[in-house]
């Protein structure tokens, strides 16, 4: 890949990060008791990538790893994995939100 990230990152952080998802979501802010209901298959809530403009905007869904901006689908526009959401949330490049992904993983 040309942004310095290899595709064997990549593959590693897309399988790895769904088993982690609990402690990295909390980095996040996600979490926290703040308006998210929390099941089994997923987590629902305020819409972060928009500050909480919409109180079930947001959805992460734990056996696959993935999320959904229900108010303006951002998932379509930053990639509705893990990299995608810390790229929503924190308006990094692709290569910038790997990178935190990768330290995300490490302190968890």
């Amino acid at each position: 890949m040309d942004n310095g990230i290899t595709q064997d990152t990549l593959i590693e952080l897309r399988e790895k990060l769904p088993l982690l998802h609990e402690p990295i979501l909390r980095k996040l802010g996600i979490i926290e008791d703040n308006g998210y209901i929390i099941n089994a298959e997923n987590i629902r809530g305020p819409a972060i990538c928009h500050n909480g403009d919409n109180p079930t905007g947001f959805s992460y869904y734990f056996q696959t790893g993935n999320w959904r901006c229900w108010t303006h689908n951002c998932h379509e526009k930053y990639g509705d994995d893990f990299i995608g959401l810390i790229r929503a949330i924190s308006g990094k490049g692709f290569k910038e939100a790997v990178l935190e992904a990768k330290d995300r993983k490490s302190v968890v």
